[in-house]
């Protein structure tokens, strides 16, 4: 086309379309946005705390906290605000310090620990945490250790998002090196057990005692208390002995039949294992159930009721399975007043046959069940994994043992020491010591070793006799499993009555 003059117009060419730059800005725009809107859901509807997400159906507040986030605030809040300020301390110290995370369910639901037991073994691992980072206590001081409450939720079914998010803190100036703690034996806890160990994280279990949880050919799992065959094998001999003296003893079993519990499933293992080796007599009548099943409480009734008719009371019963089940089984055994005289041996869960009653005061509920207990007169008798009054035989010859200074340390932090019977608070303690132990000799003499999660591991499976870890529960030294080394256990009796409720019999030696 001519212009006026008859000269072409000079129209300038159309640039090309750049369709792969617009593409990218067009990504990148709907990605800012899709992130805005990510962060907006997140921090609106999802998110707890820093490092602590709703998850689940629950929609439970799971995740990593360093105290600033409860979890129960009207349960746990106090001891949360003394671990968070210590926490705080340990960072404003400018000492090099890192991270031991504590793996236990802290949003509770039906089959979980009670708020007690949480909250006794919480204590306990803030004792070690106070313990190593004060050189006063003899365990040095470098690098200092913030102590991290770690929920996996209601039976720890949340675990996987846990153990990935506290894989990813195991970098940097201030890694976490270790996981102690783990809650209860079950299916959920193993799982969590296996990932971290696939990737060399080292744990110290402080309650779990399922044999399965150990691999002499995958070391990185240790634990601070003996395992189920160390609590089987004990009491066989204590009722292989019995038997010996008195020739018609008979022994029944009451079985919980659910595999995916993995203690009651370890336990009942390990003790039909045990009595075959001993040759403890075991009678053939059949009492099983399977617990965290609906018709559970029907099926402890018929049980109860058909051992408690028979025409001979067996002279000891081994019931392998929980305390919870184990109170079940009593009510039921006691209903209507009656009297069943039993001699019923278990493992460390008894314990458990306290979890579900309320936690502020003594309810109702309770009391009645210690009335209907005692007239049934049915004794308790089991392998607990902690005692106070077992200290002497644990340090044989010493006035000032380990155990002595945890009480006095307890009484001076927390104003008292009548919690400890049930040994949850020095459980938490050992696993938390155990795992600070091997932070301190990681960083060797000085204190200036490169501490991080595979030299932790590395001094665990040090941890040997002659450098035993003095803990309140007594000494600490590892087998090739990562088990304690034939420690001993104390046999303590469950009393009905209110002062007296775990009475120390004796030790027993797997």
């Amino acid at each position: 086309m001519n212009g006026p003059s008859g000269v072409p117009d000079l129209v300038p060419p159309r640039p090309p379309r750049r369709w792969r730059l617009r593409i990218a800005v067009s990504l990148v725009t709907v990605a800012a946005l899709v992130w805005g809107s990510l962060e907006f859901y997140d921090y609106a509807f999802v998110r707890c705390a820093d490092g602590v997400r709703e998850r689940g159906p629950r929609e439970e507040c799971v995740g990593v906290s360093d105290g600033s986030y409860p979890f129960d605030d009207k349960r746990l809040g106090s001891l949360m605000d003394r671990i968070r300020r210590e926490n705080e301390r340990v960072g404003k110290s400018g000492d090099p310090w890192v991270a031991l995370a504590y793996f236990e369910p802290m949003t509770l639901g039906t089959g979980d620990k009670g708020w007690k037991s949480i909250e006794e073994e919480l204590q306990g691992a803030h004792l070690a945490q106070l313990e190593l980072n004060d050189p006063a206590f003899g365990h040095g001081d470098a690098p200092q250790i913030k102590l991290l409450p770690a929920n996996p939720g209601h039976g720890s079914r949340q675990w996987r998002p846990l153990v990935e998010q506290i894989a990813g803190m195991t970098d940097g100036d201030h890694p976490v090196v270790a996981v102690a703690g783990f809650g209860q034996s079950l299916g959920t806890t193993r799982a969590a057990v296996e990932w971290l160990r696939a990737r060399d994280i080292p744990m110290v279990g402080s309650t779990v005692t399922a044999d399965e949880l150990s691999d002499p050919r995958e070391r990185g799992f240790f634990r601070a208390v003996p395992p189920n065959a160390d609590e089987t094998s004990a009491v066989v001999k204590h009722l292989r002995a019995r038997q010996r003296k008195e020739k018609d003893f008979t022994v029944q079993v009451v079985k919980d039949r659910n595999q995916e519990d993995i203690y009651s499933a370890s336990l009942l293992d390990g003790f039909t294992r045990a009595a075959r080796r001993a040759g403890l007599r075991l009678d053939s009548a059949d009492f099983e159930f399977m617990s965290r099943m609906g018709g559970v409480s029907n099926a402890l009734a018929t049980l109860a009721d058909r051992m408690c008719r028979q025409a001979e009371l067996p002279d000891a019963v081994y019931f392998a399975g929980r305390g919870r089940d184990l109170r079940g089984f009593i009510e039921s055994a006691a209903a209507g007043w009656r009297r069943c005289p039993v001699d019923i041996y278990t493992g460390d869960d008894a314990v458990g046959m306290f979890f579900d009653f309320p936690w502020e005061n003594e309810p109702e509920e309770l009391r009645r069940f210690r009335e209907n207990w005692r007239a049934s007169e049915i004794t308790v008798r089991y392998t607990a994994l902690a005692h106070p009054e077992a200290a002497p035989e644990m340090y044989p010859g010493e006035k000032n043992n380990a155990y002595e200074n945890f009480r006095q340390h307890y009484a001076r932090v927390f104003g008292g020491a009548g919690r400890l019977l049930n040994g949850q608070a020095m459980l938490g303690h050992d696993a938390v010591l155990v795992a600070g132990t091997a932070i301190r000799r990681a960083a060797r003499p000085a204190g200036k070793g490169l501490v991080t999660a595979e030299t932790v591991q590395q001094m665990l499976g040090q941890v040997s006799e002659t450098d035993a870890v003095r803990g309140a529960a007594g000494p600490v030294d590892f087998d090739e499993a990562g088990n304690p080394e034939g420690k001993p256990l104390p046999l303590v009796e469950l009393r009905p009555d209110d002062q007296d409720g775990y009475r120390y019999l004796r030790v027993l030696k797997p």
